[in-house]
């Protein structure tokens, strides 16, 4: 396993030898121990985590203004219902999935709620990356009569605010519906 090295008079050299088998035997051990929080941090800090999350909400909210768009053109007097559709869709899109992840994290981890990827962090970076793609594609796209810093600051926090406090009322539901069956 170890490539044999001779020193200069072409002895083998007792250093590197007795430096490779510590260093195996470090390897082997810590392959071996569990290190808590380590696997914590590469789940919740992973950026795929909330990227995912963030450019699937944006296409949810981006699709859901142009629908809006479209039919307000087609129907004008029934604004105020498809306002109320369009944001239920965004809304149970968000909870269905936070519903998801709570359950999922639960369910995997069943002694230990502290441990799993952060959904709080992963939902807020989430919401703010599909906030913030939202209203810069609204605005590329003319969407919105609104100025660009109106899209980034309120355009931005209520789409920010709409996809975090759904998904993580779904979270809590999703959290809560696993105990129960775990329970049960």
């Amino acid at each position: 396993m170890f490539h044999e090295v001779r020193d200069t008079c072409g002895a083998p050299s007792v250093a590197f030898e007795l430096k490779a088998k510590i260093t195996y035997f470090m390897l082997d051990v810590t392959h071996d121990f569990e290190i808590p929080h380590a696997q914590q941090k590469i789940e919740g800090a992973s950026m795929n985590t909330w990227l995912v999350r963030g450019i699937a909400m944006t296409g949810v909210l981006t699709l859901a203004r142009l629908a809006l768009d479209v039919t307000m053109e087609q129907w004008p007097g029934h604004d105020v219902v498809l306002r109320y559709i369009g944001l239920s869709c965004v809304i149970s899109m968000a909870a269905t999935w936070g519903f998801a992840d709570g359950r999922r994290k639960r369910l995997q981890y069943p002694d230990r709620p502290e441990r799993g990827p952060d959904l709080t962090m992963i939902w807020l970076a989430g919401g703010a990356f599909a906030g913030f793609a939202t209203a810069a594609l609204a605005w590329l796209l003319g969407q919105s009569g609104n100025s660009l810093l109106f899209e980034l600051t309120a355009g931005a926090a209520w789409s920010l605010l709409l996809v975090f406090v759904a998904a993580m009322i779904g979270a809590a539901v999703g959290t809560i519906r696993a105990n129960r069956q775990a329970t049960a």
